[in-house]
């Protein structure tokens, strides 16, 4: 039986955790980033080294699903990595306004998305733009796509 005590903890800011229960991530990346915070702020560092094998045994994931999280967090600019010559360190950003935030999907019926982002390039399937609410309206178009690339390869031979 588990039997956790009061006086084991990580300190993390209330204002880093409100930024982070706002955030979109991955399940992958979310139990990367909790070793992270494990390992720096439950030991009172800025920053650890972290072998692949600890992220590991911390998260139960297998080393390759660690390094898509890590990547993962590292697009987002959620962590900072430190490489040097044979030695990784991890630290999170705390500067929460610099996170690249993923985008929220809502789905509506008939197979469109609205995809709230802050003014990002989101992909090519955008099928029309409102531009006052921020919000990109996408149609799933592979289809389209696949007949506008067999058109232009016929037209090249």
């Amino acid at each position: 039986m588990a039997n956790p005590q009061p006086d084991e903890f990580t300190k993390v800011s209330n204002e880093l955790l409100d930024a982070l229960c706002k955030t979109r991530i991955s399940g992958e990346a979310r139990q990367v980033l909790d070793v992270i915070f494990r390992k720096t702020y439950g030991f009172n560092k800025v920053k650890d080294a972290i072998s692949f094998s600890q992220f590991g045994v911390l998260t139960g994931m297998p080393k390759p699903t660690c390094l898509r999280g890590i990547k993962k967090l590292e697009t987002m600019n959620i962590i900072v990595v430190n490489r040097e010559k044979y030695i990784t360190e991890y630290s999170i950003q705390k500067d929460y306004e610099l996170w690249n935030l993923l985008s929220k999907k809502i789905t509506l019926s008939k197979g469109l998305d609205v995809i709230k982002n802050d003014n990002r390039t989101l992909s090519k399937k955008i099928m029309a733009i409102d531009n006052n609410d921020n919000e990109f309206v996408i149609k799933n178009d592979n289809n389209k796509r696949k007949k506008e690339r067999k058109k232009f390869i016929q037209k090249k031979l």
